[in-house]
Protein backbone atom coordinates (compact mmCIF):
# COMPACT_ATOMS: atom_id res chain seq x y z
CA UNK A 1 0.00 0.00 0.00
CA UNK A 2 2.73 2.31 0.78
CA UNK A 3 4.32 1.83 -2.27
CA UNK A 4 1.09 2.73 -4.38
CA UNK A 5 0.74 5.52 -2.01
CA UNK A 6 4.30 6.81 -3.31
CA UNK A 7 3.38 6.52 -7.19
CA UNK A 8 -0.13 7.91 -6.81
CA UNK A 9 1.54 11.15 -4.63
CA UNK A 10 4.30 11.10 -7.25
CA UNK A 11 1.74 11.29 -10.38
CA UNK A 12 -0.11 13.94 -8.60
CA UNK A 13 2.87 15.69 -7.76
CA UNK A 14 4.26 15.74 -11.45
CA UNK A 15 0.64 16.34 -13.10
CA UNK A 16 0.37 19.37 -10.14
CA UNK A 17 3.69 20.85 -11.17
CA UNK A 18 2.83 20.65 -15.22
CA UNK A 19 -0.58 22.25 -14.62
CA UNK A 20 0.75 24.93 -12.82
CA UNK A 21 3.93 25.27 -15.23
CA UNK A 22 1.59 26.01 -17.73
CA UNK A 23 -0.80 28.08 -16.03
CA UNK A 24 2.30 30.15 -15.56
CA UNK A 25 2.84 30.31 -18.81
CA UNK A 26 -0.01 31.44 -20.35
CA UNK A 27 -1.70 34.46 -20.83
CA UNK A 28 -4.47 34.38 -18.19
CA UNK A 29 -1.94 33.66 -15.62
CA UNK A 30 1.04 36.41 -16.89
CA UNK A 31 -1.96 39.37 -17.50
CA UNK A 32 -4.37 38.32 -14.71
CA UNK A 33 -3.08 41.39 -13.23
CA UNK A 34 -2.20 44.34 -15.41
CA UNK A 35 -5.61 44.30 -17.57
CA UNK A 36 -7.44 42.88 -14.37
CA UNK A 37 -9.18 40.15 -15.87
CA UNK A 38 -11.96 38.29 -14.73
CA UNK A 39 -12.45 34.34 -14.59
CA UNK A 40 -14.02 34.31 -18.31
CA UNK A 41 -11.31 36.29 -19.51
CA UNK A 42 -8.85 34.53 -17.82
CA UNK A 43 -9.74 31.11 -19.49
CA UNK A 44 -10.25 32.27 -22.75
CA UNK A 45 -6.95 33.88 -22.96
CA UNK A 46 -5.29 30.90 -21.13
CA UNK A 47 -7.18 28.61 -24.08
CA UNK A 48 -5.66 30.83 -26.89
CA UNK A 49 -2.14 31.41 -25.60
CA UNK A 50 -0.98 29.05 -27.80
CA UNK A 51 -2.20 30.30 -30.79
CA UNK A 52 -1.35 33.64 -30.23
CA UNK A 53 2.46 33.42 -29.54
CA UNK A 54 2.67 31.20 -32.11
CA UNK A 55 1.37 34.75 -34.74
CA UNK A 56 2.46 37.38 -32.98
CA UNK A 57 6.44 37.57 -32.61
CA UNK A 58 6.52 40.40 -29.98
CA UNK A 59 5.44 41.32 -26.91
CA UNK A 60 3.82 44.50 -27.33
CA UNK A 61 1.53 43.48 -30.08
CA UNK A 62 0.78 40.62 -27.56
CA UNK A 63 -0.15 42.59 -25.11
CA UNK A 64 -1.92 45.36 -28.03
CA UNK A 65 -4.02 41.90 -28.86
CA UNK A 66 -5.24 41.24 -25.42
CA UNK A 67 -6.46 44.73 -24.80
CA UNK A 68 -8.09 45.39 -28.41
CA UNK A 69 -9.92 41.68 -27.34
CA UNK A 70 -10.58 42.99 -23.85
CA UNK A 71 -12.06 46.12 -24.88
CA UNK A 72 -14.62 44.04 -27.19
CA UNK A 73 -15.45 41.25 -24.80
CA UNK A 74 -16.21 43.42 -22.38
CA UNK A 75 -18.89 44.75 -24.25
CA UNK A 76 -20.49 41.44 -24.39
CA UNK A 77 -23.54 40.00 -22.46
CA UNK A 78 -23.05 37.22 -19.77
CA UNK A 79 -24.99 35.21 -22.44
CA UNK A 80 -22.37 35.56 -25.47
CA UNK A 81 -19.53 35.00 -22.80
CA UNK A 82 -20.66 31.56 -22.09
CA UNK A 83 -20.35 31.08 -25.84
CA UNK A 84 -17.19 29.46 -26.29
CA UNK A 85 -16.85 29.35 -29.90
CA UNK A 86 -18.61 33.04 -30.25
CA UNK A 87 -15.57 33.85 -28.14
CA UNK A 88 -12.93 31.84 -30.25
CA UNK A 89 -14.45 33.56 -33.25
CA UNK A 90 -14.17 36.82 -31.76
CA UNK A 91 -10.45 36.03 -30.96
CA UNK A 92 -9.94 35.14 -34.81
CA UNK A 93 -11.11 38.30 -35.87
CA UNK A 94 -8.92 40.58 -33.36
CA UNK A 95 -6.07 38.37 -34.50
CA UNK A 96 -6.22 38.71 -37.48
CA UNK A 97 -6.94 42.44 -37.33
CA UNK A 98 -3.68 42.85 -35.43
CA UNK A 99 -1.65 40.65 -37.98
CA UNK A 100 -2.82 42.67 -40.93
CA UNK A 101 -2.33 46.20 -39.00
CA UNK A 102 1.22 44.91 -37.50
CA UNK A 103 2.86 42.81 -39.63
CA UNK A 104 0.80 43.58 -42.93
CA UNK A 105 0.43 39.39 -43.09
CA UNK A 106 -2.78 39.85 -45.27
CA UNK A 107 -3.18 42.22 -48.11
CA UNK A 108 -6.71 40.84 -48.88
CA UNK A 109 -9.42 42.24 -46.72
CA UNK A 110 -10.38 39.16 -44.75
CA UNK A 111 -13.35 40.97 -42.82
CA UNK A 112 -16.26 39.44 -45.06
CA UNK A 113 -15.71 35.54 -43.41
CA UNK A 114 -15.88 37.06 -40.07
CA UNK A 115 -19.06 39.50 -41.01
CA UNK A 116 -20.97 36.26 -41.63
CA UNK A 117 -20.19 34.46 -38.88
CA UNK A 118 -20.04 37.39 -35.90
CA UNK A 119 -23.54 39.10 -34.39
CA UNK A 120 -23.67 42.51 -36.41
CA UNK A 121 -22.96 44.44 -33.41
CA UNK A 122 -19.81 42.73 -31.72
CA UNK A 123 -18.74 43.31 -36.03
CA UNK A 124 -19.36 46.87 -36.00
CA UNK A 125 -18.04 47.36 -32.32
CA UNK A 126 -14.51 45.45 -33.47
CA UNK A 127 -14.50 47.69 -36.78
CA UNK A 128 -15.28 51.03 -34.64
CA UNK A 129 -12.12 49.83 -32.10
CA UNK A 130 -9.91 48.74 -35.10
CA UNK A 131 -9.84 52.53 -36.07
CA UNK A 132 -8.06 53.15 -32.24
CA UNK A 133 -5.39 51.02 -32.58
CA UNK A 134 -2.02 53.01 -31.83
CA UNK A 135 0.66 53.30 -34.00
CA UNK A 136 3.74 51.44 -33.44
CA UNK A 137 7.02 53.18 -31.80
CA UNK A 138 10.20 53.87 -33.52
CA UNK A 139 11.75 51.51 -31.44
CA UNK A 140 8.77 49.00 -32.02
CA UNK A 141 9.32 49.16 -35.72
CA UNK A 142 12.84 48.79 -35.51
CA UNK A 143 12.21 45.70 -33.15
CA UNK A 144 9.59 44.30 -35.69
CA UNK A 145 12.51 44.87 -38.51
CA UNK A 146 14.82 42.95 -36.84
CA UNK A 147 13.01 39.95 -36.33
CA UNK A 148 11.42 40.19 -39.46
CA UNK A 149 13.66 40.89 -42.45
CA UNK A 150 10.80 40.31 -45.19
CA UNK A 151 8.94 43.14 -43.24
CA UNK A 152 9.68 46.07 -46.17
CA UNK A 153 8.35 43.73 -48.72
CA UNK A 154 5.47 43.09 -47.35
CA UNK A 155 5.06 46.88 -46.88
CA UNK A 156 5.50 47.39 -50.44
CA UNK A 157 3.25 44.32 -51.80
CA UNK A 158 0.28 45.93 -49.52
CA UNK A 159 0.65 49.83 -51.06
CA UNK A 160 0.81 47.72 -54.37
CA UNK A 161 -2.51 46.22 -53.81
CA UNK A 162 -3.97 49.53 -53.56
CA UNK A 163 -1.55 51.53 -56.01
CA UNK A 164 -3.41 54.07 -58.28
CA UNK A 165 -2.29 53.66 -61.84
CA UNK A 166 -3.62 57.25 -62.31
CA UNK A 167 -1.90 58.63 -59.64
CA UNK A 168 1.46 56.97 -59.44
CA UNK A 169 3.24 60.11 -57.45
CA UNK A 170 0.91 59.44 -54.27
CA UNK A 171 2.88 55.76 -54.33
CA UNK A 172 6.03 58.03 -54.49
CA UNK A 173 5.16 60.41 -51.60
CA UNK A 174 3.94 57.25 -49.26
CA UNK A 175 7.42 55.76 -50.20
CA UNK A 176 9.16 58.44 -49.53
CA UNK A 177 7.44 59.34 -46.11
CA UNK A 178 8.32 55.65 -44.99
CA UNK A 179 11.79 55.89 -45.70
CA UNK A 180 12.11 59.01 -43.66
CA UNK A 181 10.53 56.95 -40.80
CA UNK A 182 12.77 54.21 -41.27
CA UNK A 183 15.67 56.60 -41.67
CA UNK A 184 16.70 56.22 -38.02
CA UNK A 185 16.23 52.42 -38.22
CA UNK A 186 18.57 51.22 -40.40
CA UNK A 187 19.85 51.97 -43.91
CA UNK A 188 18.77 48.23 -45.18
CA UNK A 189 14.70 48.85 -45.08
CA UNK A 190 15.30 52.18 -46.86
CA UNK A 191 16.99 50.55 -49.60
CA UNK A 192 14.90 47.98 -50.11
CA UNK A 193 11.45 50.26 -49.69
CA UNK A 194 13.40 52.31 -52.79
CA UNK A 195 14.83 49.89 -54.94
CA UNK A 196 11.84 47.14 -54.94
CA UNK A 197 9.46 50.54 -55.45
CA UNK A 198 11.47 51.32 -58.72
CA UNK A 199 11.36 47.61 -59.97
CA UNK A 200 7.62 48.19 -59.35
CA UNK A 201 6.77 51.29 -60.73
CA UNK A 202 8.70 50.46 -63.94
CA UNK A 203 5.84 48.99 -65.36
CA UNK A 204 3.36 52.16 -64.83
CA UNK A 205 5.52 55.23 -64.67
CA UNK A 206 9.32 55.74 -66.24
CA UNK A 207 9.68 59.02 -64.10
CA UNK A 208 8.32 57.80 -61.35
CA UNK A 209 10.42 54.86 -61.48
CA UNK A 210 13.59 56.25 -62.40
CA UNK A 211 13.14 58.98 -59.29
CA UNK A 212 13.25 55.83 -57.05
CA UNK A 213 15.71 54.71 -58.07
CA UNK A 214 17.89 57.94 -57.84
CA UNK A 215 16.99 57.73 -54.27
CA UNK A 216 18.08 54.66 -53.73
CA UNK A 217 21.70 55.76 -54.79
CA UNK A 218 20.94 58.56 -52.33
CA UNK A 219 20.98 56.27 -49.32
CA UNK A 220 24.73 56.12 -47.55
CA UNK A 221 26.38 53.12 -47.17
CA UNK A 222 28.98 52.85 -44.00
CA UNK A 223 30.82 50.47 -45.68
CA UNK A 224 33.13 51.32 -48.51
CA UNK A 225 32.72 48.23 -50.13
CA UNK A 226 29.32 48.07 -50.82
CA UNK A 227 27.66 47.97 -54.17
CA UNK A 228 24.75 49.48 -55.00
CA UNK A 229 22.36 46.99 -57.86
CA UNK A 230 21.99 48.54 -61.28
CA UNK A 231 18.81 48.72 -63.11
CA UNK A 232 18.09 45.18 -64.83
CA UNK A 233 18.00 44.71 -68.25
CA UNK A 234 14.58 43.82 -67.82
CA UNK A 235 13.34 47.45 -66.31
CA UNK A 236 15.96 49.22 -68.41
CA UNK A 237 13.99 47.92 -71.61
CA UNK A 238 10.64 49.15 -70.15
CA UNK A 239 12.31 52.76 -68.69
CA UNK A 240 14.46 54.34 -72.24
CA UNK A 241 13.52 54.30 -75.09
CA UNK A 242 16.49 54.07 -76.47
CA UNK A 243 20.15 53.63 -76.16
CA UNK A 244 21.48 57.45 -76.13
CA UNK A 245 18.10 58.38 -73.09
CA UNK A 246 19.72 55.43 -71.22
CA UNK A 247 23.08 57.16 -71.72
CA UNK A 248 22.01 60.40 -70.58
CA UNK A 249 20.82 58.88 -67.37
CA UNK A 250 23.84 57.55 -66.64
CA UNK A 251 25.11 60.87 -67.24
CA UNK A 252 22.47 62.13 -64.85
CA UNK A 253 23.85 59.19 -62.31
CA UNK A 254 27.68 60.31 -62.75
CA UNK A 255 26.75 64.01 -62.35
CA UNK A 256 24.97 63.38 -59.14
CA UNK A 257 27.89 61.09 -57.61
CA UNK A 258 29.87 64.24 -58.03
CA UNK A 259 27.79 66.98 -56.79
CA UNK A 260 25.50 65.29 -54.24
CA UNK A 261 22.90 67.34 -55.37
CA UNK A 262 20.09 65.11 -55.14
CA UNK A 263 16.79 67.66 -56.15
CA UNK A 264 18.85 68.55 -59.23
CA UNK A 265 19.33 65.11 -60.26
CA UNK A 266 15.74 64.55 -60.14
CA UNK A 267 15.00 67.80 -62.01
CA UNK A 268 17.24 66.35 -65.19
CA UNK A 269 14.83 63.13 -64.84
CA UNK A 270 11.45 65.15 -65.01
CA UNK A 271 13.76 66.87 -68.27
CA UNK A 272 14.98 63.50 -70.09
CA UNK A 273 11.31 63.01 -70.78
CA UNK A 274 9.78 66.29 -71.05
CA UNK A 275 12.55 67.40 -73.64
CA UNK A 276 11.85 63.94 -75.93
CA UNK A 277 7.88 65.66 -75.83
CA UNK A 278 9.49 68.93 -76.89
CA UNK A 279 10.95 67.71 -79.55
CA UNK A 280 8.36 66.14 -80.95
CA UNK A 281 6.37 69.54 -80.31
CA UNK A 282 8.62 71.28 -82.64
CA UNK A 283 8.68 68.80 -85.50
CA UNK A 284 4.99 69.42 -85.55
CA UNK A 285 5.26 73.44 -85.30
CA UNK A 286 8.06 72.99 -88.31
CA UNK A 287 6.17 71.00 -90.88
CA UNK A 288 3.30 73.46 -90.56
CA UNK A 289 5.41 76.17 -91.04
CA UNK A 290 6.61 74.71 -94.16
CA UNK A 291 3.22 73.39 -95.62
CA UNK A 292 2.36 77.27 -95.01
CA UNK A 293 5.40 78.33 -96.53
CA UNK A 294 4.84 75.76 -99.46
CA UNK A 295 1.41 76.68 -100.14
CA UNK A 296 2.42 80.78 -100.42
CA UNK A 297 5.11 79.42 -102.91
CA UNK A 298 2.44 77.48 -104.49
CA UNK A 299 0.36 80.74 -105.06
CA UNK A 300 2.99 82.77 -106.19
CA UNK A 301 4.25 80.42 -109.18
CA UNK A 302 -0.04 80.46 -110.00
CA UNK A 303 0.46 83.98 -110.11
CA UNK A 304 3.42 84.14 -112.85
CA UNK A 305 1.74 81.23 -114.57
CA UNK A 306 -1.57 83.29 -115.50
CA UNK A 307 0.31 85.97 -116.29
CA UNK A 308 2.18 83.93 -118.79
CA UNK A 309 5.77 85.34 -117.75
CA UNK A 310 8.63 83.19 -118.40
CA UNK A 311 10.20 81.85 -115.05
CA UNK A 312 13.93 81.28 -115.00
CA UNK A 313 15.58 78.36 -114.49
CA UNK A 314 18.12 80.12 -112.07
CA UNK A 315 20.23 77.57 -110.15
CA UNK A 316 19.52 77.85 -106.32
CA UNK A 317 21.71 79.19 -104.28
CA UNK A 318 24.40 76.80 -102.55
CA UNK A 319 26.59 77.62 -100.11
CA UNK A 320 30.06 75.79 -99.58
CA UNK A 321 30.82 73.62 -96.44
CA UNK A 322 33.42 76.52 -95.27
CA UNK A 323 30.04 79.23 -95.85
CA UNK A 324 28.08 77.04 -93.72
CA UNK A 325 30.76 76.25 -90.85
CA UNK A 326 31.65 80.39 -90.70
CA UNK A 327 28.04 81.02 -90.38
CA UNK A 328 27.50 78.68 -87.72
CA UNK A 329 30.15 79.87 -85.79
CA UNK A 330 28.93 83.07 -86.00
CA UNK A 331 26.04 82.45 -84.86
CA UNK A 332 27.23 80.60 -81.72
CA UNK A 333 29.27 83.53 -81.09
CA UNK A 334 26.03 85.64 -80.83
CA UNK A 335 24.40 82.75 -78.81
CA UNK A 336 27.54 83.03 -76.17
CA UNK A 337 26.76 86.83 -75.98
CA UNK A 338 23.29 87.08 -75.34
CA UNK A 339 24.00 83.96 -72.52
CA UNK A 340 22.74 81.20 -74.51
CA UNK A 341 19.78 82.79 -75.62
CA UNK A 342 18.46 85.25 -78.87
CA UNK A 343 15.40 86.40 -79.38
CA UNK A 344 13.62 85.73 -83.04
CA UNK A 345 14.01 89.19 -83.60
CA UNK A 346 17.58 88.62 -83.36
CA UNK A 347 17.57 85.20 -85.69
CA UNK A 348 16.12 86.71 -88.02
CA UNK A 349 18.26 89.99 -87.95
CA UNK A 350 21.92 87.34 -88.46
CA UNK A 351 20.08 84.74 -90.89
CA UNK A 352 18.87 88.20 -93.08
CA UNK A 353 22.62 89.65 -92.87
CA UNK A 354 23.91 86.47 -94.62
CA UNK A 355 21.32 85.41 -97.31
CA UNK A 356 19.58 82.65 -95.22
CA UNK A 357 16.56 81.91 -94.24
CA UNK A 358 16.52 81.48 -90.38
CA UNK A 359 14.15 77.93 -90.08
CA UNK A 360 15.84 76.44 -92.57
CA UNK A 361 19.50 77.21 -90.70
CA UNK A 362 18.56 76.47 -87.40
CA UNK A 363 16.91 73.36 -88.67
CA UNK A 364 20.61 72.51 -90.71
CA UNK A 365 22.55 73.17 -87.63
CA UNK A 366 20.59 70.62 -85.24
CA UNK A 367 20.29 67.81 -88.19
CA UNK A 368 23.73 68.06 -88.00
CA UNK A 369 24.29 67.63 -84.54
CA UNK A 370 21.43 64.87 -83.82
CA UNK A 371 23.16 62.11 -84.40
CA UNK A 372 25.17 63.12 -81.79
CA UNK A 373 23.26 63.72 -78.85
CA UNK A 374 19.92 62.36 -80.12
CA UNK A 375 18.35 66.08 -79.43
CA UNK A 376 17.65 69.39 -80.46
CA UNK A 377 20.90 71.49 -79.96
CA UNK A 378 18.92 74.92 -80.67
CA UNK A 379 15.88 74.78 -78.99
CA UNK A 380 12.57 76.52 -79.40
CA UNK A 381 11.53 78.94 -76.51
CA UNK A 382 8.67 80.50 -77.29
CA UNK A 383 9.76 83.81 -79.11
CA UNK A 384 13.12 82.85 -77.83
CA UNK A 385 16.43 80.20 -79.34
CA UNK A 386 18.39 78.49 -76.86
CA UNK A 387 21.55 77.29 -77.47
CA UNK A 388 21.85 73.98 -75.30
CA UNK A 389 24.71 75.00 -73.25
CA UNK A 390 25.77 71.24 -72.12
CA UNK A 391 26.06 70.05 -75.96
CA UNK A 392 27.74 73.06 -76.79
CA UNK A 393 30.64 72.45 -74.52
CA UNK A 394 30.76 68.85 -75.68
CA UNK A 395 31.00 70.13 -79.19
CA UNK A 396 33.89 72.30 -77.95
CA UNK A 397 35.76 69.18 -75.98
Amino acid sequence: MNAVHVVISVIVAIFAFVSIAYVSRSFGFIYWRKFKLNLYEARYLNAYTKKIKRDLISDFCKEIFIGFFLDIVRDMSKKQLKDRMLIFRLMDFCLAIIKKKYYLSSVIDNDSLFKQTLPGEIFENVKDKERLLRILSEEEERELFNRDLRRIKRIIHSLAATFDKNHPEQLYEQICTLASYYENISVVPVRSLYYNTHCFMADYDKVVSLKLYLRYLNVKSSSATYKYKAIIRNNADKLFDDKAQKRKFATIIEQFRQDNDLEKALERVDELFIRVRRKINLRIDSIKEAKANHNEVALMLGQYLDNEEPVKDDPPAVFEQDDWLSHQKDLFDLFISKSFRLNRQEINIFAASRGLFRETFIERINDAYFDMFDDLLIEEDGDYYVLNEEFYQQIND
